[in-house]
């Protein structure tokens, strides 16, 4: 199932007030598990890197795996840039991250990822997805949030 659909309301709703089929719920928590998984091997494999290290990581990572990727590619094709040609507006690695830590709401992102998996001893939860997406949009125009726990 496309991470879209389980990350959607009508997903969530439906899930919430209207699941009787088992099988359904075993794949959802079966798929969650495995993202948590991946998530933390993740973790493993940035916490050798130093932090700037692993914002540069995240950020590459978020470009070339993840939707803000696809979605910088269809601008791009929808533009006729090549991403080559894109690419060629930065002089070196310093202004491409500059570039997209503009871009607000995913420079939040990448940091709070960042801060989370540098708090060793705290397990990873699937909350914790959700919650970033939340705080990525909120904090960029908000003086205060509150947050429950962590």
């Amino acid at each position: 199932m496309p991470e879209a659909v389980l990350n959607s309301r009508e997903f969530s709703v439906k899930f919430l007030i209207g699941t009787s089929d088992k099988k359904l719920v075993q794949n959802v928590y079966k798929e969650n598990e495995k993202a948590l998984e991946e998530l933390e091997n993740t973790r493993k494999q940035t916490l050798k890197l130093s932090t700037d290290m692993h914002h540069r990581f995240e950020f590459a990572n978020l470009f070339t795996k993840g939707t803000p990727g696809q979605k910088l590619d269809e601008v791009l094709q929808s533009l006729n840039i090549t991403l080559s040609d894109f690419m060629k507006n930065f002089k070196n690695s310093d202004q491409f991250m500059s570039f997209f830590q503009n871009i607000y709401t995913m420079d939040v992102f990448v940091t709070l990822i960042v801060a989370r998996d540098r708090e060793k001893p705290r397990k990873i939860e699937l909350n914790d997805t959700k919650d970033l997406g939340f705080l990525c949009t909120a904090v960029p125009y908000c003086n205060a949030i509150i947050t429950e726990e962590f």
